[in-house]
């Protein structure tokens, strides 16, 4: 019995064990429920004839939900409190705000447990949403209460009837969000007029998509995912490389959504079977930004991507993009010789275009002559002649290669290597007095030469036109609300799981802690991890004669070659971001080199002194003390 008490199914079973109503009372209110074809619910019709009072009631549902009961309305609310939820979202969501507590915004709901609701309050207030529960006739006369008849009025643009939904967050969110359509073909000129009357209109699509794209470009998003599921529609944003969820919308919405977006990029809004690709720009606050859209036709409806391409990007210093004065100087004087080529390597998202548009930013001049070949072209450079590959039309990397050089360039960027004949085109390039910039899909740098060679490029092209390989990952930047604190034994045995030793330079940790300014998750921005692989001198040779790519690492390291996890350690040492992070994005199962037992830096396992530090290198059993090391170093 105790324990039916404990967790009651029902209602009615409760408020009989917990002496509040009688078995009779409740017979006669089922009585009365059945008679009314259930139209009523029991709750209602135990309060309506009277058989139970409301709180009695409330600390039922109380215990059966497991969410406190609040009564309502209350007798006031800050009007801070209130202005952080419009009114029309609180009365379509029935939900009064009540105060803020813990950093949460606690609110009234009649259906606290609806999840699309809570999404929709904590997109629109903009912090965690705590709800409580109260029934619906009190949370109405709450709104009607606290909201004047003046908001009401006011508020009547930002209302519709029926069963619209509106998400509205601060009305002069939408004023400084401008759609700019790149299209200029006169048939699509009846749809650029239905959007600017949707604009003025105000509809619910424009607004949810309006904010939608100040939400993403207000948190520094790189994508928007658009993914309808079964009766709803989830909003995902890509932040400093993480996908995060930032709001629900009902799936009826969906279709004028995804069509607003394809009227913008100039995309055939009849057809949902295939995919589609456009492109339309943004005016927000002053800045513009292009952005890139695709659709996929899924069982639920069709999926929009938005990449978010800002050209503030374009003009970012070396510094910025994270490289050590060593990576930025090989990079420059790279840079600087009128032939050769500089290949970077990296998976998908790694950061590779923002680097080759920072060294094009850096080449920039009225005596360069630079041409680009892209699929697709990402951003606009003045003074560069970028050129956009059409497959369609036979304008590939490889077919556009040979016209490029008859334009007399001086600096040729191709925007990805795929197959030998591109490959063999921009090694002859870059051998005929013309600095060649391009990207490969490998895990590190050793990798461009095996991979160049599987293209069927030989040996000796390679040895004699690429002239560094850079490869790199994003990971993101400890936020300054970092904790700092001596390293645990937890923390240093995480270390030793990745080759490095106790002691030296990791003497302090580093984790992330969460503030508002980076939105509690510890990180805010994202710095690159580098190696470059400088193709000169023995690494040269090695690479003309066929040596196998090991054996052409192991020369590398014998020159001072280091290696990106050694660039990872140097940044987490440092404090600018966290073990976890590293171990999440740098592949350290690849690392081949010993460590050096005092300073922890690669070194090759024959060497007897470390190059960095000068501690002798014996087996950590046999280590001498202080005084043997001086012998003999002497």
């Amino acid at each position: 019995m105790k324990e039916r008490v404990k967790n009651p199914k029902r209602l009615g079973d409760f408020l009989v064990q917990d002496g509040s109503l009688t078995p009779e009372a409740l017979s006669r209110a089922i009585e009365l429920q059945d008679l009314k074809d259930k139209e009523f619910r029991l709750g209602e019709i135990l309060l309506k004839d009277g058989f139970v009072s409301k709180a009695q009631i409330g600390r039922a549902l109380e215990q059966i939900q497991g969410i406190q009961y609040a009564e309502c309305p209350p007798e006031s609310i800050d009007a801070e409190v209130l202005a952080m939820l419009p009114q029309a979202l609180a009365i379509r969501c029935c939900a009064l705000p009540l105060r803020i507590e813990d950093q949460k915004l606690v609110v009234a709901m009649a259906e606290p447990q609806n999840l699309a609701y809570l999404n929709e309050l904590r997109f629109s207030v903009g912090m965690p949403i705590m709800p409580r529960f109260s029934f619906r006739d009190d949370i109405l006369d709450g709104i009607e209460k606290f909201y004047s008849e003046t908001e009401l009025k006011e508020g009547s643009p930002d209302q519709y009837s029926g069963n619209e939904v509106t998400l509205v967050r601060h009305a002069e969110d939408l004023q400084d969000v401008e759609f700019i359509s790149t299209d200029t073909q006169l048939e699509n000129s009846e749809a650029q007029r239905e959007l600017r009357a949707g604009m003025r209109q105000r509809t619910p699509a424009v607004r949810f998509l309006s904010n939608i794209m100040a939400a993403a470009v207000e948190k520094s998003a790189s994508d928007i995912h658009i993914e309808p599921r079964v009766g709803t529609t989830i909003v995902r944003i890509r932040v400093d490389g993480i996908l995060r969820e930032l709001m629900t919308m009902p799936s009826e919405y969906q279709s004028a959504v995804v069509s607003r977006v394809k009227i913008l990029s100039n995309m055939d809004i009849s057809e949902r079977r295939s995919p589609q690709d456009g492109r339309f720009l943004m005016q927000h606050r002053g800045r513009r930004l292009d952005l890139r859209v695709s659709t996929l036709p899924t069982h639920f409806g069709e999926k929009v991507v938005i990449r978010i391409l800002d050209p503030r990007s374009t003009v970012i210093t070396l510094d910025q993009l994270g490289f050590s004065e060593r990576h930025a100087n090989n990079l420059k004087r790279i840079l600087t010789l009128p032939q050769g080529m500089l290949l970077v390597t990296g998976p998908t998202g790694s950061g590779k275009s923002t680097t080759l548009y920072g060294a094009l930013n850096l080449l920039r001049s009225p005596h360069n002559n630079i041409v680009t070949v892209e699929d697709p072209v990402e951003y606009m450079l003045d003074g560069v002649n970028q050129v956009q590959v059409h497959a369609k039309a036979g304008l590939t990397f490889a077919s556009c290669l040979p016209s490029i050089l008859r334009q007399d360039p001086d600096v040729i960027m191709v925007g990805e290597i795929r197959d030998g004949e591109t490959a063999e085109v921009a090694m002859n390039a870059a051998q005929t007095g013309h600095l060649v910039l391009s990207t490969l899909h490998t895990n590190d740098s050793i990798g461009a030469v095996t991979r160049l060679r599987d293209l069927g490029v030989p040996s000796y092209l390679i040895a004699a036109s690429v002239t560094g390989v850079m490869a790199q990952r994003l990971v993101r930047r400890l936020c300054t609300c970092r904790t700092d604190k001596p390293a645990s034994t937890a923390y240093l045995r995480k270390l030793e799981k990745i080759g490095v030793v106790r002691g030296g330079r990791f003497h302090r940790e580093y984790r992330p802690l969460g503030c508002p300014a980076c939105e509690n998750t510890g990180f805010k921005g994202r710095v690159g991890i580098y190696e470059m692989l400088l193709i000169e001198g023995n690494v040269q040779d090695a690479i003309h004669s066929g040596v196998a790519a090991n054996d052409v690492l192991a020369i590398a390291q014998g020159s001072g070659f280091r290696s990106m996890q050694e660039d990872a350690l140097e940044k987490l040492s440092s404090g600018v971001t966290s073990l976890d992070e590293i171990q999440r994005v740098v592949p350290w199962e690849t690392t081949k080199a010993e460590r050096c037992y005092s300073c922890s830096k690669e070194i090759l396992a024959h060497f007897v002194f470390c190059p960095f530090c000068g501690e002798i290198q014996v087996k950590a059993s046999a280590r001498p003390v202080d005084k043997v090391q001086d012998k003999t170093r002497g």
